[in-house]
């Protein structure tokens, strides 16, 4: 077997430390609200690295490790090399699980109330969902509110049929994926908006007879594409000041193509002093289905509490269905 030459070495050495900071860099990406100022022809990026920062986080380390590896035979370097991924790694960390738990424990201390409504949200990928597999899941969650995004009217008269909710507007369709509905059992929904027109694609909301809580059904722009990008920082913004505008308890479910990991969701989150219906500091991830990775759909609530949730494959779907209990 040849032996390495020093200079190799050495070379080898440099292009590790290169490639730890990059990695670095991009596990660090989370703590980054450049994405409205960097140029649009980069400005996608952003985004895309943040909703994938833990790849980052895995490479760095893995980096780290071969580093360390390679710098045992001369014990000093060996040690800064060490000390310092270490360090550099467990501060990373420990931003990250902060920036989380934050989140997460908003609105903790939000005692019980004396009713609750169980809240479930699919992305039906173009209507493309198994209609038998939406009935199954409404049967086995028994949601009081279903908000079915990328949905139909073929398929919203499915579910209908099946399950005796019923949709409270139309669904429009003016662009592909546009439609979103709200289900509820019939006469339950008192005031109705069809379209708020905050977001690109239907964004339907519905008073409650009973709870008196607004209910906002959620479908965002993508932010991993140039030419939606800019609408997407918009709808986090609008989405806000509405939220924000409620007077009584307000709900927002759906597909908010955005994660934890991205500033301008915890923008959203925070300054409307939202809380997050997760379960945990992350959530169960919702996309994509098959292996899921990110968590994309959410359930957002003020002026109440979140209880159990969860998520639920529903087959033909793209991402994974989401539900939650909210207490008033």
């Amino acid at each position: 077997m040849t032996a390495i030459s020093p200079r190799a070495r050495r070379v080898l050495r440099r292009c590790g430390w290169v490639l730890l900071i990059l990695f670095l860099l991009w596990a660090s990406t989370p703590l980054w609200p450049l994405t409205a100022v960097l140029p649009g022809i980069v400005a996608w990026l952003l985004p895309a690295a943040q909703a994938v920062y833990f790849l980052g986080v895995i490479a760095a380390g893995c980096c780290a490790v071969a580093l360390v590896w390679g710098g045992t035979r001369r014990r000093t370097r060996g040690r800064r090399v060490g000390v310092a991924t270490v360090v550099l790694c467990t501060l990373l960390g420990l931003t990250a699980a902060d920036m989380a738990e934050a989140v997460r424990t908003q609105g903790a201390e939000a005692a019980a109330g004396d009713s609750s409504l169980r809240i479930m949200s699919l992305n039906t990928y173009y209507g493309a969902a198994e209609d038998e597999g939406i009935v199954d899941a409404v049967d086995e969650l028994r949601p009081d509110v279903l908000v079915l995004a990328e949905t139909s009217t073929e398929e919203v008269s499915a579910v209908e049929d099946a399950t005796g909710l019923r949709a409270v507007s139309p669904v429009l369709r003016r662009t592909p994926g546009a439609g979103t509905a709200i289900l509820v059992d019939d006469g339950k929904a008192s005031e109705v908006s069809e379209d708020t027109g905050i977001t690109r694609h239907q964004m339907p909301v519905a008073e409650l007879a009973e709870s008196q809580a607004t209910v906002a059904g959620v479908h965002t722009n993508t932010p991993v594409h140039r030419d939606l990008l800019g609408g997407w920082l918009q709808e986090m913004e609008d989405l806000r000041d509405w939220a924000g505008g409620q007077d009584g308890p307000a709900i927002l479910a759906g597909d908010f193509n955005a994660a934890l990991s991205h500033p301008e969701f915890r923008e959203l989150v925070f300054d409307a002093d939202l809380e997050r219906c997760a379960g945990s500091a992350m959530g169960p991830a919702t996309w994509p289905a098959a292996f899921p990775a990110v968590r994309l759909d959410h359930i957002l609530v003020a002026g109440a509490s979140c209880g159990d949730s969860g998520a639920l494959r529903v087959d033909g779907s793209d991402h994974r269905a989401i539900w939650a209990d909210v207490q008033f």
